[in-house]
């Protein structure tokens, strides 16, 4: 039995932004900027829906045609965000995700993430690392 993707919903905050998704992670304190083929992707992780008609949906909300190829490397992208609940069984015969990527291109742009400190260490002033307190001074 193959296992289906199904994003994970909890602890996350949603918001759609123009034609993208941004999706912040309460527990991990990341922010995820989806563009449409991977949001539209991620939305369609119900557990029940196979990578083929996930293919076909994303070609139908973007406009653009979208492959296998191309829903396997948002699934590789969105699982290593910790964004699915269920990872997807992956085929033996997958490529590997640098040829993936190779092979279409865009895979690198899918999602955008970037840490984000919690309200009491932005209210600290603390600079991080890079800051002249560094991270002894936090």
């Amino acid at each position: 039995m193959t296992t289906l993707p199904r994003a994970r919903r909890e602890d996350l905050i949603i918001q759609e932004a123009l034609d993208e998704l941004l999706v912040y992670d309460e527990r991990l304190l990341q922010a995820h900027c989806l563009n449409p083929t991977a949001a539209a992707i991620w939305l369609g992780c119900d557990g029940k829906t196979s990578i083929t008609s996930l293919a076909r949906l994303v070609s139908q909300k973007t406009g653009v045609f979208c492959e296998e190829d191309m829903v396997w490397a948002a699934l590789n992208e969105l699982e290593s965000r910790d964004l699915l609940d269920v990872d997807p069984a992956y085929p033996a015969e997958l490529i590997s995700r640098r040829s993936a990527i190779t092979k279409i291109g865009v895979a690198a742009a899918l999602i955008t993430t970037i840490m984000v400190p919690s309200a009491v260490m932005a209210a600290s002033g603390c600079q991080g690392p890079q800051g002249s307190q560094g991270p002894q001074g936090c």
